[in-house]
């Protein structure tokens, strides 16, 4: 949660090689974009989190294919 009027960069935990971190929800994002039902992989060790917005990740096994 970033309640600064400044943009932060945020450095997200280590997974184990089997998992990533999957986007849930992202306001800073536009309805209907904000909210992803699926999730969006997020495969970067860090992330530039917009003023005044929330981003929801959740670790979930990678994805085969």
């Amino acid at each position: 949660f970033n309640a600064s009027h400044l943009q932060q960069t945020i450095t997200l935990p280590p997974l184990s090689e089997d998992r990533s971190w999957y986007w849930m929800i992202n306001t800073h994002n536009q309805p209907p974009y904000d909210f992803m039902e699926e999730g969006h992989i997020l495969d970067m060790p860090s992330f530039r989190l917009p003023s005044y917005s929330a981003l929801v990740l959740q670790s979930k096994p990678k994805m085969r294919g």
